[in-house]
């Protein structure tokens, strides 16, 4: 089950504290990260993972074309497999909702399954196509739910412009 914005300001499982940060400055984070190959000029948004003061891992929204927008997920390869990318899976994705999007897209080496394992594990819908060495995977973002539980069929946030 997906959290609320609220949560991703609080510690998480994995003890570190997830807040959005600048699209501008976290595109030389990833090569710490081991994402050389990611463009990030196009991102629009940027959630990063810290422990103390040190960022550990980032997620972003980016334009891929005027239909799509890519997402992805980079952790510091000595926090791997502490829960962290799951967690910053959750903020972009809920994200993503408030924003409007339907879908998000990430691009990898088709020999790689971490993203469809991933989005599964959090148990967002998800299709995978391979072509050549790479992997399209698109997650479907679940509909943002209210309080009571119903779906939230409103515009839920004048301030997140939708971005399609």
């Amino acid at each position: 089950m997906l959290r609320t914005t609220q949560d991703f300001f609080s510690d998480t499982l994995s003890g570190a504290r997830i807040r959005p940060i600048s699209a501008h400055a976290f595109g030389p984070m990833l090569a710490q990260f081991g994402e050389i190959g990611v463009a990030a000029a196009g991102a629009f948004v940027v959630w990063g993972a810290f422990v103390e003061d040190d960022l550990i891992g980032v997620a972003y929204l980016e334009r891929v074309l005027s239909s799509t927008t890519g997402a992805g997920v980079a952790v510091s390869p000595a926090r791997r497999h502490l829960g962290i990318a799951k967690e910053l899976l959750q903020a972009i994705v809920h994200d993503a909702g408030m924003r409007g999007l339907k879908a998000l897209v990430c691009t990898n080496a088709s020999d790689d399954p971490t993203p469809q394992r991933l989005a599964a594990a959090l148990g967002l819908t998800v299709a995978r196509r391979v072509r050549g060495g790479e992997a399209f995977t698109s997650v479907a973002v679940p509909p943002l739910q209210c309080s009571s539980g119903e779906q939230d069929e409103s515009n839920v946030s004048t301030a997140l412009p939708a971005v399609q």
